[in-house]
């Protein structure tokens, strides 16, 4: 993939506010990614899911971001419960707002927001195949060395090499 014209990042507000009366914690995440990514995902793939509560029913073992001791047994909690909200590529991107009953559930949704945050990348990532074509050297080939014998390759032909490689030991043969 080509460098990000613009930081891919989760912008994490929290805050206390008045709602019915009361001051409640509330939380609010917003996901900025590179631009021509962003507005093929929204026309084509906002509605796909970046965390839906019952794919982690059984917690979060999948890797990726893992949360302390303390967080996973309150986020335990808050994935059975039905207010735990869903996160699309849409909600994400247009910046999603959450009130908690407490301090545990803005901890829950803020590690919740970062998870579909990581998934949001990958998409973004995979978008690129669509906005040009993609090369796959294969597994465990470094991208630099891939890189690197593509440009090479390219290199040698546009133009003949400089000295021609003969003989039985393919050593190189300057006269």
């Amino acid at each position: 993939m080509t460098a990000p014209t613009t930081a891919q990042r989760l912008s994490i507000a929290k805050s206390m506010q008045q709602v019915h009366g009361k001051l409640r914690p509330m939380i609010e995440v917003k996901a900025e990614i590179e631009p021509k990514a962003k507005a093929f995902l929204l026309e084509h793939f906002g509605n796909e899911t970046l965390f839906k509560r019952t794919a982690y029913s059984t917690g979060f073992t999948d890797g990726g971001l893992q949360a302390s001791p303390p967080l996973a047994r309150m986020l335990a909690n808050f994935i059975r419960n039905d207010a735990c909200p869903e996160i699309t590529v849409k909600t994400l991107m247009a910046g999603q707002k959450y009130e908690g009953a407490g301090m545990w559930d803005i901890q829950c949704f803020e590690f919740v927001a970062k998870r579909a945050f990581d998934g949001l990348t990958e998409l973004a990532e995979g978008v690129q195949g669509f906005l040009a074509p993609a090369v796959y050297f294969g597994h465990g080939v470094a991208p630099a060395v891939a890189a690197f014998h593509a440009d090479t390759a390219l290199e040698m032909a546009v133009r003949p090499a400089a000295i021609a490689v003969g003989g039985i030991k393919g050593m190189a043969d300057a006269a």
